[in-house]
């Protein structure tokens, strides 16, 4: 039977049997370990002369059997022949299912290889023989599908696979549901070899409704393997007989952790006051409990499979009541103290703490929802669940809060208003708009003495007109939640708001102020020690720039990003990955757009999460297009079907700006799917143009424009700025109003003043031709220090007459239609060259020498040796 998704870990195992003499396959029950070894023995037996000797232990019940029965199976009368026999043959042994006769196994197995020079050992086991020289390999759980995206995860293909060998119909079932079978058994083969078998009579969504409450439900009718592989829970209770008393009591115990744990937090809930660090040791050792190592803080938690057991041992002793309630009350404590210390700004460590504790907090507040008789347990984790929602679980917490809004609607409960901003901003970041405001309008006038909801609603309102196209009014309400969280000493809060503020204030056009904005809030974070807000400062300040500077805003973004891989930060790294596309996008950097959102899809997959999707499916589209696949308009029209859940998401100004394709809305999966295909499909090379061709042309094919120059072909979609350029391409030499261009009729004249008039700019130019006579003397007599002081009062000069004239030299009027139509035109012509750059560089350095801006736009090839007409047919 084919092993699925264990690639790696077999090339690990096969690696380590070259190396050492001794490997041990270690992992929870049900796990894998036999299929794994067999599978690595079967890969390099060949390579010992005698080739491999299995040795199964599960016909051991005694420990003083198990010498004999490893004797016996290789073939000697007894163990003490075996440790005399002349031969030392060079074989691979496998020593399978030590864990119940660990010490008798751990014995035998040294002294074999103080005997025999010769054997290599392989051996599995729930826990390490501890010997010298061991190389343990720890086995964990195949990946899971991520939520609404992809099918691509070993879990599932196990379970599909397993599914048709019991003789059931995968594709007939709905895929999510399958997905979350997955996810509920946390990746287990054992677990989804049984649920397979049990798909064959029952639908996924009545076997998901059994999974939680009977650990019996996953059971082999008649089965004659091995006894404790006729079930999970006869599976995890083999391992759970062989611990001690306080470990049994306390593994049962610590099933009412549905996530992650501490110690700390394991003593507080299972322990008798007594520390429990021995006793998790001990968990940990036979694998009824995993650690994660890889933090600064170990992490503990029993997968769900034997989390089932450990409850329904619990419940059998009669302690399930009062654990779960200490468990809900210690959950609350840990909760409320997190949010206390964020509130002056976020470390990593305290996000990553909130994240890891999602799991339980949810579990407690669907407990507090079922079993307490007043809201204040249930309100005051819904509404810390609102520093997790950003960063994934929105659609979940969103479901929870309804529930708890349902079962208690008085506005006037304590930390009710904190509660309903959590599910207002669920609302918003799914896309119900309408009812976030609602929500988050009513509830405004019951936020009694919270500190919080005053400012967490405003930034649901801020959020959701900005969503609306109203971004002016966005602006100023991330202005006034900036308020009052400085007010209320909310720093955290504070800094959030202003960051949103001036990412806004960019988008409306005003670039310094929003650059200023961010600089103080950066800095402020860095006084603070809250290196979230930092991260995101710098990342909008990419963001912001980006609006004015591709080139100069990359670097800044790329930096954020490194900073948010640094410190763990979901958001922070999904938010940096989105800009950087962008802005190599922007910078006609196809490929290196191209690599980065292939990084956002993976970060959106292993969050679980669709925040991000519009973005990346709207950059996507012009990726695809660049590349000349087929579907770039699907990935458009289902980018803007997609609920916009950031301010970094396009209302109506893409950066790229994109004529209405024609295309078709697609399933989130389905879009999913494209998307990886479209990225890893290779760059075109450039195409020859057609024969016959005498000139450089561009010809409409659909939303798609063909343009043809030196030799070469390449394919753009249409855009306003592409077709600025072929009016100007048509007429060699001739001004165009940028009214004309706009599509609006030139009035000839304004009421509004000039910024600089006619004798005060004749005066500026004066000075800086006298300047620069000033610099080319003062370097001619190595004045360095008078140069210099002569170059800042010239770059002054410079700074202020930029400010006041356009770029065709023109003066500039203040709210004009002209300077608008100039500004407007202006910024699509350069991203419309910035798009050929990277799509024909030749094309590109030819239109930048001859394209000319401003009030007035041109096209001058004279200048620049290039003398054909263009063949425009669009």
């Amino acid at each position: 039977m084919q092993l699925i998704g264990r690639d790696a870990d077999v090339t690990e195992v096969v690696a380590r049997l070259r190396e050492r003499r001794l490997v041990t396959v270690t992992g929870p029950g049900g796990i894998g370990k036999t299929a794994l070894a067999n599978a690595a023995a079967a890969i390099v037996g060949a390579e010992f002369p005698y080739g491999t000797i299995t040795v199964d232990l599960t016909r051991v019940d005694q420990p003083e059997g198990v010498f004999e029965a490893i004797a016996g199976q290789l073939g000697y009368a007894d163990f003490d022949s075996l440790m005399n026999s002349p031969s030392d043959q060079p074989a691979l042994i496998v020593i399978d299912n030590c864990e119940h006769v660990l010490d008798a196994a751990a014995d035998a197995t040294q002294r074999m290889l103080d005997a025999c020079k010769m054997p290599t050992l392989l051996t599995t086991s729930r826990s390490p023989l501890d010997l010298p020289g061991e190389s343990v390999v720890a086995l964990g759980p195949l990946p899971t599908p991520g939520i609404g995206l992809g099918d691509e995860a070993a879990a599932l293909t196990l379970l599909r696979e397993r599914m048709r060998d019991a003789g059931a119909d995968p594709d007939a079932c709905e895929l999510d549901a399958l997905a979350e079978i997955c996810r509920r058994l946390d990746g287990v083969p054992l677990a989804i070899e049984l649920a397979a078998a049990r798909l064959r009579a029952h639908a996924p969504h009545d076997l998901l409704a059994e999974l939680d409450e009977r650990p019996h439900a996953l059971a082999r009718r008649r089965f004659r393997g091995q006894p404790s592989h006729r079930s999970v829970a006869e599976l995890v209770g083999w391992s759970y007989d062989l611990l001690t008393a306080d470990g049994r009591r306390v593994f049962a115990r610590l099933g009412v952790f549905a996530g992650p744990f501490t110690a700390s937090m394991a003593t507080a809930v299972a322990g008798d006051g007594d520390e429990t660090d021995d006793v998790l040791d001990e968990l940990v050792g036979s694998s009824m409990v995993v650690a994660d190592t890889s933090g600064d803080t170990t992490w503990y938690r029993l997968l769900h499979p034997i989390r089932a057991v450990a409850l329904e041992r619990l419940r059998s002793s009669g302690e399930l009541d009062e654990i779960r309630s200490r468990f809900v009350d210690h959950i609350v404590r840990l909760a409320v103290d997190i949010i206390g210390r964020a509130a002056s700004g976020w470390s990593a460590a305290t996000l990553g703490e909130l994240l890891a504790l999602y799991d339980n907090v949810a579990t407690s507040l669907r407990w507090t929802t079922d079993h307490d008789d007043d809201a204040r347990r249930s309100l005051t984790l819904l509404a810390v669940l609102w520093g997790v929602i950003h960063q994934a679980h929105t659609a979940e917490v969103g479901r929870l809060g309804e529930a708890v809004l349902a079962r208690w609607p008085q506005p006037d409960e304590p930390l009710w208003a904190d509660a309903a901003a959590t599910v207002a901003t669920c609302r918003y970041l799914v896309g119900d708009v309408d009812r976030a405001v609602d929500l988050a309008t009513a509830t405004l006038e019951h936020v009694g003495n919270s500190p919080f909801a005053p400012i967490t609603l405003r930034r649901v309102l801020a959020q959701s007109a900005r969503s609306l196209g109203r971004t002016d009014v966005a602006a100023d309400m991330f202005a006034e939640a900036a308020d009052l969280a400085a007010r209320a000493d909310l720093h955290g809060l504070a800094m959030e708001m202003r960051a949103g503020h001036a990412v806004l204030l960019a988008e409306l056009g005003d670039v310094d102020r929003a650059l200023a904005l961010l600089d103080s809030v950066h800095d402020e974070a860095d006084e603070r020690g809250a290196p979230v807000n930092r991260v995101w400062a710098a990342a909008c300040r990419g963001v912001a720039l980006l609006r004015r500077d591709a080139e100069a805003a990359k670097p800044a973004i790329a930096d954020a990003l490194e900073a948010a891989r640094g410190i763990g930060y979901p958001a922070g790294t999904t938010f940096g990955l989105r800009a950087l596309a962008s802005a190599h996008l922007a910078l006609g950097e196809v490929d290196a757009a191209a690599a980065r959102l292939d990084e956002l899809l993976d970060e959106l997959l292993g969050a679980g999460g669709l925040d991000d999707l519009r973005v990346a499916l709207d950059l996507t589209a012009a990726v695809a297009l660049d590349r000349s696949h087929a579907g770039w308009a699907d990935l458009a029209v289902t980018a803007a079907a997609l609920p916009i859940t950031t301010i970094a998401s396009p209302v109506e100004s893409e950066l790229f700006d994109r004529a209405a394709p024609t295309g078709t809305v697609l399933s989130v999966r389905d879009a999913y799917r494209l998307a990886r295909e479209v990225l890893a499909a290779p760059a075109p090379d450039h195409v020859a143009a057609p024969d016959g061709a005498d000139g450089p042309a561009i010809c409409g094919e659909g939303d798609v424009w063909r343009i043809e120059y030196d030799g070469a072909t390449v394919r753009l979609q249409r855009s306003k700025g592409l077709a600025d350029l072929a009016r100007l391409l048509a007429s060699p030499g001739r001004e165009v109003s940028c009214l004309d261009l706009m599509g609006s009729p030139s009035t000839g004249s304004s009421s509004e003043a000039e910024l600089l008039d006619a004798t005060a700019r004749r005066q500026y130019e004066q000075r800086v031709r006298d300047l620069q006579a000033d610099i080319e003397a003062a370097d001619a007599d190595h004045d360095l220090a008078r140069a210099e002081r002569l170059r800042v009062e010239l770059d002054a000069i410079v700074d202020e007459l930029t400010g006041a004239l356009g770029l065709g030299g023109r003066s500039r009027r203040t709210s004009s239609d002209a300077e608008r139509a100039r500004s407007a035109v202006t910024q699509r012509i350069r991203s419309a060259l910035r798009r050929i750059d990277g799509a024909h560089p030749s094309l590109g350095s030819h239109l930048r020498s001859t394209i000319q801006t401003g009030l007035f736009c041109s096209y001058r090839p004279d200048g620049a040796g290039e003398n054909r007409r263009w063949t425009i047919d669009v």
